[in-house]
């Protein structure tokens, strides 16, 4: 049974159960997630994406460095915050190796940032 403070429990919802990926097609469901520790990585979004271009490319360097580290299964799931642009997140998303709250679910992604986002 999952825990009450389980950040997994926000990810998903009844309309949908999946989190997608920004270099294919594939889906990745709830329960690919469930023996993973969960990375949530909150960014507004922006036409200037180069204001957070650093921290994603380091952000992918640690990932790819860790994630053949079988005795840690992880997951970085990017949420994008703000009322930007489908566009930009497309942008802001096609560089990052990891899955991300659809663009389209943004009723998901305004509950988490009013969950782990002071300002918000």
């Amino acid at each position: 049974m999952p825990r009450r403070d389980d950040a997994r429990d926000l990810l998903f919802n009844s309309d949908r159960d999946f989190l997608v990926k920004s270099n294919s097609d594939e889906l990745v469901m709830r329960e690919q997630l469930e023996p993973k520790v969960v990375v949530l990585q909150f960014e507004h979004l922006t036409p200037d994406y180069n204001t957070t271009w650093l921290s994603t490319a380091h952000l992918t360097d640690i990932y790819n460095e860790l994630l053949s580290d079988v005795d840690r299964p992880f997951e970085v799931v990017f949420i994008a915050v703000g009322d930007g642009k489908e566009d930009e997140f497309r942008d802001m998303f096609c560089s990052m190796p990891w899955t991300a709250v659809p663009f389209s679910d943004s009723v998901a992604r305004k509950q988490l940032a009013k969950k782990f986002i002071a300002s918000e």
